[in-house]
C-alpha cells in the first residue's frame, strides 16, 4: 500500500491510475497529513460490493427469523417470493449472458 499528498496526486494522476491499473496498489491519499480517500483496484470496491449484499441478506434472513419466533429460518429463494423478487436474475447470472 502506497500513500501519497492530495496535492502529488493530483499532479501525477496519471501515473497514480496506472500504479492501481497494471501493479493492483491501492494508494491512500492523505491531505494534512491524515488519509483522507484510497484509489484502489476495481475488483476490490466488487469485493466490497458483494460482501455489503451479503451482509444485508443475513440482516434481512435474521430478521424475518426472530418476526417467525424462532421457527426454521427462510432461505433466500423464499425471500425472494415473499418480496416478489422471485422472477429476478442475480447480478452475476445476468453477466455471462
Amino acid at each position: 500500500m502506497v500513500s501519497t499528498s492530495a496535492t502529488k496526486a493530483r499532479a501525477e494522476f496519471a501515473d497514480l491510475l496506472n500504479r492501481v491499473i497494471y501493479n493492483q496498489e491501492t494508494v491512500i491519499i492523505k491531505r494534512h497529513g491524515k488519509p483522507c480517500a484510497a484509489v484502489i483496484p476495481i475488483h476490490a470496491v466488487e469485493t466490497i460490493q458483494r460482501l455489503q449484499i451479503l451482509k444485508a441478506q443475513d440482516r434481512v434472513l435474521k430478521a424475518l427469523e426472530d418476526e417467525r419466533g424462532g421457527k426454521e429460518p427462510l432461505s433466500v429463494e423464499e425471500v425472494k417470493r415473499l418480496l416478489g423478487l422471485e422472477g429476478l436474475e442475480d447480478e452475476e447470472d445476468t453477466e455471462d449472458a
